[in-house]
């Protein structure tokens, strides 16, 4: 069995992926007939991609890869990178006191 290397999302990465997701294109996303694309409103919708033709065998991949696209969506973009760092902040914090309490002589 084979593991994966543990990759480390920096600051910057975030940074990028909240920049990103700010300037693409808003509203939720949708997979329907063979296009990513925002929720149909009083608009019409904006496609953001179309699913390439393919052969039959790959046509189930393909779908199943559009549908994680629409699902990773600017705004779902932008809620995981708010909850990394309210996390990240949390656990700064308890790792402060922690330190400080270890710091403590004993009595």
């Amino acid at each position: 069995m084979t593991t994966s290397p543990v990759v480390t999302v920096k600051d910057d990465l975030l940074a990028e992926l909240d920049h990103l997701a700010s300037c693409a294109t808003g509203g939720d996303w949708e997979f329907r007939l063979c296009e990513i694309r925002t929720n149909h409103d009083s608009d019409g919708y904006t496609v953001i991609a179309e699913a390439p033709t393919c052969n039959k065998n790959w046509r189930n991949q393909r779908d199943t890869n559009m549908r994680y696209i629409a699902t990773a969506s600017p705004a779902v973009m932008q809620l995981l990178v708010a909850e990394l760092s309210a996390l990240r902040a949390e656990n700064a914090e308890l790792k402060a006191e922690l330190e400080c309490e270890y710091s403590r002589p004993y009595v």
